[in-house]
């Protein structure tokens, strides 16, 4: 009896694609194994009426195109080497091996399987479609093959127990799609791969993320909007050729206490670091704007510095910022500023630091002119000994001979005399006529 029990639900089975129907006879089997020829026809054979089946062995069985006389979820056309749309979903599968020629899992494959622990997926797989397994929250690990192209939309949305998501370095993986790994909120891992391109939306919000650190992904250009928020993240390393991170991409991570934003950031988006803690000094990339509310809240920065690039900033961009003792503006131009910029910042205590010859307009344009400016000293007191004598046009010759190198910052502002932005012969002539004055 015991014999003929294991008998009644487990079975092996050797098909031509379209005939395990006429294979299985006994639907309350837990356990399958398939091997030959199958299409979709048999996976929504599967789907339809195997639905004690806990454990799924597709590894010898190679899928093939079919068309059905009904549509499924929209389509009734399926290709070769494709695991079908929704055709696994909501299965009580608590293992799974994917057929080994496998490329493609299609939209809602396994959606809904809450009791899958282990999945086997093929080394010839390139891609995992919109929500193919979403919501199989007892998933705990995954690994993706080095073939792998694109993660689709949702695909891995609500695994509560996935921990890690890595491919191989030397993977192919190009997108991460819009909410991929989504509330998976045990996810404290991620490795992406050097190829990727492209995070989308919500990529990793609500995930237990603490470490982000992007730096390998040497090709990362884009990340969508609000693509960190709600996680835990504490430290986020940016690659140097990221160009774009979306709106309220860090909103409220509240343990946010360093960023690198790489050095190829074109603008700093809306909201994009809305109430983080970060902590001590900023230096901005050679963005051309700051967004709305881009750095709100942020009460626990003390120094930041604007690149010569910027040319407006948003909306209340920097409210808030309580803790702010310095700013300096490289921008040679008084950038635009939209409302409000530094509401509740004591801006009157504040230094700021711009370039000498911007230093007018700064002090007569809106906003901007309640600082405190910085005193660069007397005129034409190039070393900054508080006289103007011959010593003073001696640095002078030093600085143009070494084209400027050896000298701060603030030593080649002081030797702009004339304040025309550059440091040459006729600043020379200025001390000259200082002196002889």
């Amino acid at each position: 009896m015991a014999v003929m029990a294991m008998h009644a639900i487990a079975l092996d089975v050797a098909i031509t694609a379209g005939g395990l129907k006429d294979k299985v006879s006994d639907k309350s089997i837990s356990t399958l194994t398939v091997t030959g020829t199958i299409n979709a026809e048999d996976f929504y054979f599967i789907s339809d009426n195997l639905r004690q089946l806990t454990s799924l062995d597709l590894s010898g069985a190679r899928v093939v195109p079919c068309r059905l006389a009904a549509l499924r979820f929209m389509r009734d056309t399926f290709g070769a080497d494709e695991l079908p749309a929704g055709s696994l979903a909501g299965l009580f599968l608590t293992h799974l091996v994917l057929p080994d020629s496998l490329k493609v899992i299609g939209e809602g494959a396994l959606a809904g399987c809450g009791s899958l622990t282990a999945v086997v997926l093929p080394s010839a797989l390139e891609q995992i479609g919109d929500y193919a397994f979403a919501g199989c929250n007892a998933l705990g690990g995954i690994v993706m093959p080095a073939t792998l192209l694109t993660v689709g939309r949702g695909a891995f949305m609500r695994c509560t127990a996935l921990e890690s998501f890595t491919v191989e370095p030397s993977a192919r993986l190009t997108t991460l799609g819009d909410c991929a790994l989504m509330d998976c909120s045990a996810l404290r891992t991620v490795g992406l791969g050097a190829a990727l391109t492209t995070i989308g939306e919500r990529a990793f919000a609500g995930t237990a993320l603490s470490d982000l650190d992007l730096s390998a992904c040497r090709n990362l250009s884009r990340i969508g909007d609000w693509a960190m928020v709600m996680t835990p993240v504490e430290t986020a390393v940016m690659p140097n050729g990221l160009t774009h991170l979306g709106d309220g991409t860090f909103l409220y991570d509240t343990r946010l206490a360093y960023v690198n934003l790489g050095n190829k950031l074109a603008d700093v988006n809306d909201y994009l670091l809305a109430g983080t803690v970060l902590d001590g000094s900023l230096v901005l990339p050679t963005v051309s704007t700051v967004g709305n509310y881009a750095f709100y809240n942020v009460s626990t920065l003390s120094s930041v510095q604007l690149p010569e690039t910027l040319t407006f900033m948003g909306d209340r961009a920097m409210a808030g910022m309580t803790s702010l003792r310095s700013l300096e503006s490289k921008a040679a131009s008084v950038p635009g500023l939209g409302l409000e910029v530094w509401a509740g910042v004591n801006q009157s205590t504040v230094p700021l630091k711009v370039p000498m010859s911007a230093r007018v307009r700064y002090q007569a344009a809106d906003q901007w002119q309640e600082f405190l400016f910085q005193d660069y000293g007397v005129p034409g007191d190039v070393n900054g000994d508080g006289e103007v004598t011959v010593a003073d046009i001696n640095t002078l010759i030093d600085i143009i001979m070494n084209y400027g190198e050896g000298f701060d910052e603030d030593t080649m502002m002081r030797a702009d005399v004339n304040m025309d932005g550059e440091v040459n012969v006729a600043d020379i002539n200025a001390v000259i006529a200082i002196v002889l004055s």
